[in-house]
């Protein structure tokens, strides 16, 4: 089962640790292949060190990615059978409005 992973959180679990008024259904899953799309929730380290992969950035580059992230902060991987991909990096849409700007804070 190499490559393969399982989902199987509680949809309002998540809604309420996260603060969410609305979260989708979320059916578990168990076997799930890659190419599959999926949500990941981390902290800026994890990201800041696949995106560093994914780039073949040098180790230094970590502590440079991590302090640029944004919380609650948007990055997109992407993947093939070929290769791996950085889509988006960073984006906060969901606080693209002036009465949030001041929400915008940094790891």
């Amino acid at each position: 089962m190499c490559g393969r992973y399982a989902l199987n959180e509680n949809a309002r679990e998540l809604a309420d640790h996260f603060h969410l008024v609305s979260v989708p259904e979320l059916v578990p899953r168990f076997n799930i292949p890659p190419g599959v799309q999926v949500l990941v929730v981390s902290s800026g380290g994890p990201i800041a060190t696949a995106i560093a992969h994914v780039l073949g950035a040098p180790p230094p580059a970590v502590v440079s990615l991590n302090l640029q992230m944004r919380n609650s902060a948007l990055s997109e991987l992407s993947t093939s059978a070929s290769r791996h991909w950085l889509a988006g990096f960073n984006s906060v849409p969901h606080l693209d409005h002036p009465a949030r700007a001041g929400w915008i804070t940094y790891s």
